[in-house]
């Protein structure tokens, strides 16, 4: 397996100008947060939109963030999503430095 430094390929200038649409907004967007040993798993109501918009967030950042791995729970019933974001090891600091820009 190969091991993929914990490191975003944009630039802060990118970062901040896209953070509503990267990490940082889907992060900030999560009603509920649980911390995993490498990473974390998000919680989000189960409507069409934020499935959709979970979709684009993932798909930008594995181009941007490799080293990520996603693993997306979709329960039947209307029970709400779950998105584990997980890594090698310093992976769930880089998630909370994502979180503080897109408080920021």
């Amino acid at each position: 397996m190969d091991i993929l430094p914990i490191a975003c390929t944009l630039s802060r200038a990118e970062l901040e100008r896209d953070a509503h649409c990267l990490m940082p907004g889907l992060l900030k967007r999560a009603p509920a947060l649980t911390q995993l040993d490498d990473g974390v798993r998000l919680e989000f109501d189960a409507a069409a939109d934020t499935l959709r918009d979970m979709i684009e967030v993932i798909d930008r950042e594995r181009q941007c963030c490799r080293f990520l791995q996603f693993v997306l729970t979709v329960p039947p019933g209307g029970k709400p999503f779950q998105l584990d974001i997980t890594g090698p090891e310093g992976t769930r600091g880089f998630l909370e430095a994502a979180a503080a820009l897109g408080s920021a």
